[in-house]
C-alpha cells in the first residue's frame, strides 16, 4: 500500500466507546466532588470520563485518573481495572501509545483477577488497535481473535459486532478486502439486530472508509452524507471527524480540491480540539498533497513541515517517513533537487533505522525464548532431583522398618526384601524414563536453536538479496554505494547466526573462523586481488556471545571497506592487519593497513560519516575506547570492556 493511502485506512476504526445508559443522569464533576469516597465514588469518576473521553481525552483522562487514585486508597481491585481502562483510551487517542499499553496491561490483569471476561476481552480489542497503529498487524490480528473467541463463549452480540469491525478494517490494513468486506457486513448487521444505532452509524462509516479505499466512490459518499447528518446531529465529535476526513480523501481522488480541502479543514480543526494529534498529521499532510497538486510550493511544505515536526514530537515515525517522502517530490516538482535529494537521503536512512529495529527486536525476542528453554530445562532437572532424594529416603526408611523386624518374623523379612526390590525396580524404570525424556528434549531444544539461528541468518540473506535487487535498478552512484554498503552490514549479522547453527556452541561465535570469513566476503564483495594483499591475522580462540560478536563484526566492517576503498593501490603490494585478543579482562582490538592514513581533516573516508556514527555507537554499546591514526598507513584501536566469552 503507497504511503500516501496508509492513513485513511488506518482511521478505519477507533476505541469501541460505550454507550452509556441514562446519561442525562450522571452527576457532574462538583456533584462528584461532594460524594463520600467509596466504590460509588470511584464509578461515577469512570462514567464521567467515558463521557468525557468523547469530546476531550486530556479531561477524560484526568477523571480516569481521580478513578484510580481513590481505588488505590480503597484497595479495590475492580475500580482500578476500570480506570486504567480509561487511561489507557485517553492516551491511544492523544499517541502515546507505550503509556497506553502499559494501562491496558493493568486492566487486563485485574479484570481477570475478578472473573469480568467481558471487559478482558474488550482490552485485547484495545491492544490490538495499538498494536495495529504500530504497524503490527499480525500481532493485533492475534489479540482480536482473541477477544472474538471470548465473546463468542460469552454470546455478547454487541461485543462481538464491534470485535468484527475491528477485525474488518484490519484486513482492509493488510489489503485482503474480501474478508474485510464479511467482516464489515457481519459487524454491521450485529449492530442492526441489536438496535445499537449509534454503533450502527460507526460501521457505515467504516464500509464508508472501505468503499472508498476500494474504489467505489459512489457508495462511499451515499453513506457518508448519511453519517455527517447523525454525528452531526448527536455531538459525537471523533466520528464526525472521521467522516470529514473519508470525504475529504474522495474528493481529493477525483480531484474535487476546493471540496477536499474544505474537508480537511473541518476534520483538522475537530482533531484539533480533540487533540487526535496522529489524526491531526494526517489532515494536514493531504492539505499538504492539495497545495502541491495546484503548484503552491511554499505552501505545501509549510503544511508538510507542520506534519513532519509533529510526528517527530510524538515519536510517529511512520507519519515522519511520509512526511520526508512528500517533502522529497514537493522539491523536486519544484525543481530543487538538491533539497529533494536531501530528503531522500533522511527518507531512506530513517527506513533503514526502522527495518535494522525489527532485526533487533526478532532477535531479542528469540533470545528471550531461548533463556526461558534454558530456565525450563533447570526447573525439569531439579523437579528430577528432588524425586530422586524423596526416593531415597523412602528407601532408607523402609530399610529400617525392614531391620527391625528381621528378629521376629522371617517370612515378614523375605516379603519386605521383595517389596523392596519391586518398589526399586519400578522406582529406576521411573527415573530412566524420565531421564530419557529429559534428554530428548534437550536435543529438541538444542535443534530448535540451530533452526532459529538457521531462520534468522536466512531472514538475513534475503533481505541482502533484496538490496542485491535493488542494486540494479539503482542509476545513482551515491545509492549504489549505500545499497552495497547495507549488504554487506547485514551479512556481517548473517555470518554470526551461521557460525551459531554450524558450531556445537549454540550460545558462542567462534571469533578466528567468523573474522577469516568476514574477511573473504568482504575482498571477494570488493573485488581485492588477493596476489596484491597481504593479510596478517592474529585471533585469539574464543567464542564470544551474539551481543559482543555483531558488534565487532559491523566494526571491522565498516574500518576494513574504509581500507578497501582508500587505502588499497591495485600496482602496489597492500597489506592488512587484523588482531583480536583477551588481555587484562579486555578485548584488544587492532587494524590497520599500509594506506596514506589518515587525511588532513583527520576523517577517513570522504563522505563516511554514517559509517563512523555506526562504529561511534557499537564502540559505546561494547564500552570501549577507540584510537584512530596514522602511523605508515591507518591504525584503528579499540580497547572493550564490555564483553562475555561463552
Amino acid at each position: 500500500m503507497q504511503l500516501q493511502t496508509c492513513l485513511i485506512i488506518l482511521a478505519l476504526s477507533f476505541l469501541s466507546m460505550p454507550i452509556l445508559s441514562g446519561q442525562e443522569n450522571q452527576p457532574s464533576r462538583e456533584e462528584i466532588l461532594e460524594m463520600s469516597p467509596d466504590t460509588h465514588k470511584v464509578l461515577a469518576w469512570i462514567d464521567l470520563a467515558k463521557l468525557s473521553i468523547r469530546s476531550d481525552f486530556e479531561l477524560g483522562k484526568a477523571y480516569a485518573d481521580s478513578a484510580m487514585e481513590l481505588s488505590i486508597k480503597l484497595d479495590w481491585v475492580r475500580g482500578m481495572a476500570k480506570a486504567q481502562h480509561q487511561i489507557g483510551n485517553a492516551c491511544y487517542y492523544t499517541g502515546k501509545h507505550d503509556l497506553a499499553l502499559e494501562a491496558y496491561q493493568h486492566a487486563f490483569a485485574g479484570y481477570e483477577e475478578i472473573g469480568e471476561k467481558l471487559n478482558a476481552a474488550n482490552v485485547l480489542n484495545n491492544v490490538g488497535l495499538v498494536k495495529r497503529n504500530q504497524g503490527q498487524h499480525d500481532e493485533a490480528m492475534t489479540y482480536f481473535f482473541k477477544s472474538l473467541a471470548i465473546k463468542e463463549a460469552l454470546g455478547n452480540l454487541v461485543s462481538i459486532a464491534s470485535t468484527e469491525s475491528l477485525i474488518g478494517s484490519t484486513y482492509a490494513i493488510t489489503s485482503n478486502y474480501e474478508q474485510a468486506e464479511i467482516y464489515f457486513k457481519k459487524s454491521l448487521e450485529g449492530f442492526r439486530a441489536t438496535g445499537e444505532t449509534e454503533r450502527e452509524y460507526t460501521a457505515l462509516l467504516n464500509m464508508a472508509g472501505f468503499y472508498r479505499e476500494t474504489g467505489q466512490p459512489e457508495k462511499s459518499e451515499e453513506l457518508l452524507q448519511q453519517c455527517l447528518v447523525y454525528f452531526s446531529e448527536n455531538g459525537l465529535k471523533q466520528e464526525l471527524g472521521r467522516s470529514y476526513y473519508i470525504l475529504g480523501g474522495n474528493y481529493y481522488d477525483a480531484d474535487q480540491l476546493i471540496k477536499a480541502e474544505e474537508a480537511f479543514n473541518e476534520s483538522k480543526e475537530i482533531y484539533t480540539e480533540l487533540g487526535y494529534s496522529s489524526m491531526i498529521i494526517g489532515n494536514t499532510e493531504y492539505l499538504g498533497r492539495i497545495a502541491l497538486k495546484r503548484g503552491q510550493y511554499q505552501k505545501a511544505i509549510s503544511y508538510v513541515e507542520e506534519c513532519l515536526s509533529s510526528a517527530r514530537e510524538i515519536g510517529a515515525e511512520l507519519q515522519e517517513a511520509r512526511a520526508l517522502a512528500l517533502l522529497k517530490d514537493i522539491y523536486k516538482e519544484a525543481g530543487d533537487y538538491k533539497q529533494a535529494l536531501e530528503f531522500q537521503e533522511s527518507y531512506t536512512l530513517l527506513m533503514d533505522s526502522l527495518d535494522s529495529k525489527d532485526v533487533e527486536a526478532t532477535i531479542a525476542e528469540l533470545e528471550e525464548k531461548y533463556q526461558s528453554e534454558v530456565k525450563e530445562r533447570e526447573l525439569e532437572k531439579l523437579t528430577v532431583d528432588n524425586q530422586m532424594n524423596q526416593l531415597t529416603m523412602k528407601r532408607q526408611r523402609i530399610q529400617q522398618f525392614a531391620l527391625l523386624g528381621i528378629t521376629a518374623l522371617l517370612l515378614v523379612i523375605v516379603a519386605l526384601i521383595y517389596n523392596q526390590y519391586r518398589i526399586n525396580s519400578r522406582n529406576n524404570k521411573q527415573l530412566r524414563e524420565k531421564n530419557l525424556i529429559i534428554e530428548n528434549a534437550l536435543h529438541e531444544k538444542e535443534i530448535l536453536m540451530k533452526e532459529i539461528h538457521h531462520r534468522v541468518k536466512n531472514n538475513l540473506q534475503f533481505i541482502s538479496s533484496l538490496l542485491n535487487l535493488q542494486t540494479r535498478h539503482a542509476a545513482d552512484p551515491k545509492t549504489l554505494r549505500v545499497l552495497n554498503e547495507s549488504k554487506d552490514r547485514i551479512n556481517s549479522m548473517s555470518l554470526v547466526h551461521q557460525k551459531l547453527y554450524q558450531e556445537d556452541n549454540l550460545t558462542g561465535v567462534p571469533m578466528a573462523h567468523y573474522i577469516e570469513n568476514l574477511l573473504q566476503s568482504l575482498i571477494h564483495s570488493y573485488k581485492i586481488d588477493r596476489k596484491s594483499l597481504e593479510l596478517k591475522l592474529d585471533v585469539d580462540t574464543i567464542n564470544l556471545d551474539v551481543d559482543t560478536a555483531i558488534p565487532i563484526g559491523l566494526i571491522l566492517n565498516e574500518i576494513i571497506t574504509n581500507a578497501f576503498k582508500y587505502a588499497f593501490r591495485e600496482s602496489e603490494q597492500n597489506e592488512l592487519t587484523v588482531n583480536l585478543k583477551e588481555q587484562e579482562n579486555q578485548l584488544h582490538l587492532l587494524i590497520s593497513d599500509n594506506g596514506p592514513g589518515l587525511p588532513e581533516n583527520g576523517t577517513p573516508g570522504n563522505g563516511e560519516q554514517f559509517g563512523l556514527e555506526l562504529v561511534r555507537g557499537l564502540s559505546a554499546k561494547l564500552k570501549a575506547d577507540v584510537k584512530m591514526y596514522s602511523d605508515d598507513g591507518l591504525v584503528f584501536k579499540m580497547n572493550i570492556k564490555k564483553y562475555k566469552i561463552v
